[in-house]
């Protein structure tokens, strides 16, 4: 009996994804209602607090006080109401600590004042009264679209192991003979095409991609992982192996790539200087985050560590001030790393912080914290105010990675659609009556392209292109080797007929299925 491995690899700047989002469910719930009051939605179902569709990060308990309050909006919770309901007498906590501790945590996450309160207001010995108005709109309908449980072997853009492989075992063989086969599918790292140049029109006002130019042509991998930043003159990047990458630079106009020497160890840059004196980075490797944060001077000199702070993503304020993320918060801190101060708190995790050129309003990108999907680009003020969604992830792509233009008037970020990803185009600018504007799609492949930057007159963007393809193979086991299967077509997902005689499979970037003969003849889809 012979054992052959057959595999799906797969060229690509990212990485295949195998958890699911996580729901929280909430035992104690037994109505699914919705309330909507000011820039707030709660959903007891799901155990939610949105803000302008933004999820708001909140305990349990601090949870159904809410739901009580807002369930009565306008009347008396009295706090004996609220011991017997959500306190029972088996519970051996301070009740008087504990409800004290939810209303303090609640007006955080609300944003609200004890002394001039706009949502809870505090009846001295007596209870608590909501004091905005409230919508109940049931049961959510079908125009919610709550995540889905799972996302089983898509690809994310924020997986970033070096390979992934799941195994399960197929049988396939003729009448007389049988034969096992293991069906495995995987991502392999490969180079990136190269950093493009994007030249961009606007006849109307609409902006639109006349041409796009390759810089590099060096045949090394570019990171995918940190982002690109230009100063006018030059394009600053990550290339070179997952586990040790290096700064590179290439003019602006293409041709050779240069390192950018340093002392720190796997630097990943973050961020440019306004003026371009000096670039922000992280140390280490990506999987163990937070990392400390680095300034490298350009275009050389020893760089300073920034304070005591770790972060996941960070970026310059056009003053000089830190802007980093850790988890689902968002902080400022001084150039120095000194007197850091928390501006956001989100559910998810915060990455690709962008501050407008005015230094006035903050873009960021929150992900599901398993499996790393992302969610929504979002929107604040530079104080962590007026949080709200503006672009969320839907069944047309996944969007993230969004950056200002030099004028502050508009901002660029990609979305990923049946496996390719796309640069799209949004104004910042409110239209006529507040009208919101809609994205403009301007790539539409035949290369995914990722991380896009504007130049400082607004006129091109620099971006990575991927080509990404799949190549089916198996292992032969005495020749101790993967050899192409079907001519090693791109390819993933085989699975065999119960005779052998025949196999299914997906093409690779298009996701188109195929069904062949098991010697790749009589090929239809």
């Amino acid at each position: 009996m012979s054992r052959d491995t057959l595999a799906a690899t797969f060229e690509s700047g990212y990485h295949t994804c195998t958890n699911g989002v996580h729901v929280p469910t909430e035992p104690y719930v037994s109505r699914d209602r919705v309330f909507r009051f000011g820039p707030f939605e709660l959903s007891e179902r799901e155990g939610e607090l949105r803000k302008s569709g933004v999820r708001i990060k909140l305990q349990e308990q601090p949870f159904r006080v809410l739901v009580e309050l807002v369930a009565n909006s306008g009347r008396l919770v009295s706090r004996e109401d609220l011991h017997q309901k959500l306190w029972p007498s088996d519970t051996f906590v301070d009740f008087d600590v504990g409800l004290n501790s939810a209303i303090r945590k609640l007006r955080q996450a609300l944003n609200d004042d004890a002394d001039h309160p706009h949502y809870i207001e505090t009846l001295a010995k007596r209870g608590y009264r909501f004091l905005a108005p409230v919508t109940e709109i049931g049961a959510k309908g079908a125009e919610q679209n709550p995540q889905p449980t799972s996302d089983v072997a898509t690809a994310s853009d924020t997986s970033l192991l070096t390979s992934s492989a799941s195994a399960s075992p197929v049988h396939a063989g003729g009448s007389s003979t049988r034969r096992r086969v293991w069906i495995a599918a995987g991502t392999v790292v490969a180079a990136i095409v190269a950093m493009l140049v994007f030249w961009l029109n606007r006849p109307g006002g609409l902006p639109i991609v006349e041409a796009v130019t390759q810089l590099t042509d060096d045949g090394e991998p570019k990171s995918y992982a940190t982002k690109i930043v230009t100063d006018g003159v030059r394009v600053y990047f990550n290339e070179g192996t997952y586990g040790s990458p290096r700064i590179a630079q290439v003019a602006v106009t293409g041709g050779a790539v240069a390192a950018v020497p340093t002392a720190v160890v796997a630097p990943r840059i973050l961020g440019l200087a306004t003026e371009g004196s000096a670039l922000l980075a992280k140390s280490g490797a990506f999987s163990s985050v937070p990392n400390p944060l680095w300034q490298i001077p350009l275009p050389t000199g020893e760089p300073r560590r920034i304070g005591t702070i770790d972060v996941q993503d960070a970026s310059f304020f056009p003053d000089g001030r830190i802007l980093f993320a850790r988890k689902g918060d968002l902080y400022v801190a001084e150039k120095d790393g000194s007197n850091p101060r928390k501006l956001v708190s989100v559910e998810g995790v915060i990455r690709q912080p962008s501050i407008s050129p005015d230094g006035q309003r903050l873009l960021f990108t929150v992900w599901s914290g398993i499996p790393g999907i992302p969610i929504s680009i979002v929107e604040s003020m530079a104080d962590g105010s007026s949080l709200h969604a503006i672009v969320n992830t839907s069944d047309s792509g996944r969007v993230c990675c969004a950056q200002w233009s030099p004028d502050g008037k508009y901002i660029l970020f990609q979305r990923r659609h049946e496996g390719r990803r796309d640069l799209w185009f949004l104004s910042m600018r409110p239209g006529f009556l507040q009208r919101v504007h809609q994205p403009i799609q301007l790539t539409n492949g035949p290369l995914s392209y990722t991380f896009p930057v504007m130049s400082g007159d607004g006129k091109q963007i620099f971006a990575l292109g991927i080509k990404e393809r799949g190549e089916l193979v198996r292992f032969d086991v005495r020749a101790n080797q993967f050899l192409p299967f079907l001519s090693g077509i791109s390819a993933f997902n085989p699975t065999f007929s119960r005779d052998g005689n025949w196999v299914a499979y997906t093409s690779y970037p298009d996701h188109t299925l195929w069904r062949s003969r098991s010697d790749g003849s009589e090929r239809y889809n």
